[in-house]
């Protein structure tokens, strides 16, 4: 009996508030009214080996540790990071209450770079260590990677949260 083939591809994705490439990724909007999950999930049969998360904070003034971005205080509620694993019901909390900057390189940043875009605009880029790579969601387990935010974000020019990995499954 021969094993059936995998296919596999790269995926450079944004998480989105629909789990898909296509949907809105833009954390620069107020979400203080309505917490929002951004997040990213294997498509039906397949598997996501993640093997790193990115995090893209574009905006003017951003080195205050004090502050969000280049937001004049820090965040009331914070940006969460989560786990979610369906069928147990558990969701595992990776990063809670980011508010700050200080807590953003802190808690989220493994390596970060700064980028300067023109019109007094940084790009700021933090590639995340959270958890050991690859991390693994699995469409059958309707895991997904979640990030929740509770803030007002409005003020920033772009924030998102970007996914870079291997999705397998039968070709």
């Amino acid at each position: 009996m021969s094993a059936k083939p995998i296919k596999s591809d790269l995926i450079n994705q944004f998480l989105s508030t629909d789990g898909t490439k296509t949907g809105n990724h833009s954390m620069a909007a107020d979400f203080s009214g309505n917490p929002t999950d951004f997040y990213i999930e294997a498509p039906a049969g397949s598997v996501l080996k993640i093997h790193s998360v990115i995090v893209l904070l574009a905006d003017t003034q951003i080195i205050s540790s004090t502050k969000y971005g280049g937001l004049n205080a820090a965040l009331t509620n914070g940006i969460d990071m989560l786990f979610d694993s369906a069928p147990t019901g558990e969701v595992s909390v990776l990063a809670e209450l980011v508010k700050d900057n200080a807590a953003l390189f802190g808690t989220l940043g493994k390596g970060a770079r700064e980028d300067f875009l023109g019109n007094n605009v940084d790009l700021i880029t933090i590639k995340t260590n959270l958890f050991p790579f690859p991390a693994e969601i699995d469409s059958r387990e309707n895991e997904r990677l979640i990030v929740r935010v509770s803030d007002d974000l409005s003020g920033l020019t772009e924030h998102n949260f970007k996914v870079v990995g291997v999705l397998s499954g039968p070709v």
